[in-house]
C-alpha cells in the first residue's frame, strides 16, 4: 500500500495539470487577412493594432502591388479584405469580385491625388467580422486620427459602434418585399436593424416631431409607400430611389358575390366597404384622391364602415367576412389569393410608387447606403411578391407657378 501512494499521488498531479490546462485553454480567435497597398500599409497596420487592443480580431496584412488586377489575381488571393486604389476596387466590384466598399482616405500624389478604399472580397468567409474592421478603419473616433497622423486626409465615415443599430421606417405595404432582406442584411453586416412599419402619414408625423428635437431617434432609412409621402420629409431625405410600383385594386371575396366591377359599384346602397385612413396612410390618401377625381368620394364614403392605417388590417377583416370590399394594393391580395380576388381599377392615379432614401445627416449614412444598395440588388425578391420593378432616381415634379399653371 505504501508503494502505491507515490504512484497515486503522481496520477493525481497529472490529472490536475490536465484539468487546469483544459479549463484555462481559450478558443482560437478568428483572424482577418487584408491585402494592402504599400503606401497605405503604415496607417492600416497602426489601425489594426488599435483594433486588436480594443478587443477586435488579429489582422494579417499581405502585400498588394499597385495597378489593376485580373479576375485570376483576385481569385488566387484567399482572404477577407483589400485596401487598394479606389479605381481598382471599383473595377473589382463591377466584376463581382468585391461586394461592400468603404472609402478611407486621400493624399496628394505625383500629379494626382491618391485615394484608397477598402473592399470586402466576395469570397470572404467571415463577412460580419470583415465589415466590422472596415467600419473601424473609417470611423472618425477610431481609424481617422491614425490616417491623419500618417499624412493622409481621412474621408467621412460612420460613427463607431461595436454593433451599430440601424433604424428603418417603412410603410406597411413594403413589409412584403423588404422584411426578409432587412434581416439578411443585418446578419451579413453584423448589425442590428430596427424596423418600424406603419402608415406613411403616421411615420411622417413622427419624423417631423422628432426633427424638432435632437433628431437622435430619426430613422437612417425611409421606405415609403408612395412618392407623395416624400415631400413632408424632403429636407431629411433629399435623394431617393423609386424601387418599385404597384397598383390599387378593389379586393372582393373569391367569386365576387356582389358583382363589383368598377369604382362606381362601391356606391351601391348597403355595401360594406373598408378603406385606409387618408390622414394616416399613403393608400388612404391615394384612394381618396382617386375617388375625388371620379366624382365618387361622397357617394362611396357613405358605405365606408371601417378605416385602418394599414392595408393588412383591412385584409384581415375581409377574411372574417366583416366587409364586402376593400381598396388595397394588388400585392396585398396576392398572399391571400385563395380567399380574395383583385378587381383592376382602370383609372389614372390608381398606382403607387415606392421610394427609398437615406437620411442626409444620419451618423450611419454609409451603413444605410449599403442597405439601400442591398435592396436595389434584390429585384427578384420584390417581384416574387407582386411588385413591379423600377429602380430609378426619384425626380420631384416642378413646383407650380404662382398662377397655378
Amino acid at each position: 500500500m505504501k508503494r502505491l501512494l507515490p504512484l497515486l499521488g503522481g496520477l493525481l498531479l497529472v490529472s490536475l495539470i490536465l484539468v487546469t490546462h483544459c479549463v484555462t485553454r481559450r478558443p482560437a480567435v478568428p483572424s482577418l487577412t487584408v491585402y494592402c497597398l504599400p503606401s497605405a500599409r503604415p496607417p492600416v497596420a497602426d489601425i489594426a493594432a488599435a483594433f486588436r487592443r480594443d478587443g477586435g480580431s488579429p489582422v494579417r496584412l499581405r502585400g498588394l502591388a499597385p495597378g489593376p488586377l485580373s479576375a485570376a489575381d483576385w481569385q488566387s488571393r484567399p482572404g477577407d479584405l483589400c485596401v487598394a486604389d479606389d479605381a481598382v476596387v471599383a473595377a473589382a466590384a463591377r466584376a463581382g469580385l468585391i461586394r461592400e466598399t468603404i472609402p478611407l482616405a486621400t493624399r496628394p500624389g505625383n500629379g494626382h491625388s491618391e485615394q484608397v478604399t477598402i473592399g470586402v472580397l466576395n469570397a470572404c468567409p467571415q463577412a460580419p467580422l470583415a465589415l466590422k474592421f472596415a467600419r473601424y478603419l473609417a470611423a472618425p473616433q477610431k481609424g481617422a486620427p491614425l490616417w491623419a497622423r500618417a499624412g493622409w486626409k481621412p474621408l467621412p465615415g460612420d460613427v463607431w459602434a461595436e454593433r451599430p443599430e440601424l433604424v428603418v421606417y417603412s410603410g406597411g405595404l413594403n413589409r412584403l418585399g423588404n422584411q426578409e432582406l432587412l434581416a439578411a442584411f443585418g446578419a451579413r453586416e453584423g448589425v442590428g436593424v430596427t424596423t418600424v412599419y406603419n402608415g406613411c402619414g403616421i411615420l411622417c408625423g413622427t419624423m417631423q416631431l422628432l426633427a424638432k428635437g435632437s433628431g437622435e431617434r430619426l430613422p437612417d432609412l425611409y421606405h415609403a409607400c408612395d412618392v407623395s409621402y416624400l415631400k413632408p420629409v424632403a429636407s431629411l431625405f433629399p435623394d431617393a430611389i423609386v424601387l418599385t410600383e404597384t397598383d390599387l385594386v378593389i379586393a372582393v371575396p373569391r367569386g365576387n358575390p356582389r358583382g363589383i366591377k368598377t369604382l362606381r359599384d362601391l356606391a351601391r346602397p348597403g355595401l360594406r366597404l373598408g378603406m385606409c385612413n387618408a390622414e394616416q396612410s399613403t393608400l388612404g390618401h391615394l384612394s381618396q384622391e382617386l375617388l375625388r377625381a371620379e366624382g365618387l368620394l361622397a357617394a362611396v364614403r357613405r358605405n365606408v364602415v371601417t378605416e385602418s392605417p394599414t392595408a393588412d388590417l383591412l385584409v384581415t377583416q375581409m377574411r372574417t367576412g366583416a366587409l364586402d370590399a376593400i381598396i388595397v394594393y394588388r400585392v396585398n391580395v396576392l398572399p391571400v389569393a385563395k380567399y380574395l380576388e383583385p378587381i383592376t381599377i382602370h383609372r389614372p392615379g390608381a398606382r403607387a410608387q415606392e421610394p427609398c432614401a437615406v437620411r442626409d445627416n444620419s451618423p450611419r449614412r454609409q451603413l444605410a447606403g449599403r442597405l439601400l444598395a442591398y435592396l436595389r440588388a434584390n429585384r427578384a425578391t420584390f417581384e416574387q411578391v407582386g411588385f413591379t420593378w423600377v429602380n430609378q432616381p426619384f425626380v420631384p415634379p416642378p413646383d407650380p407657378t404662382p398662377d397655378g399653371s
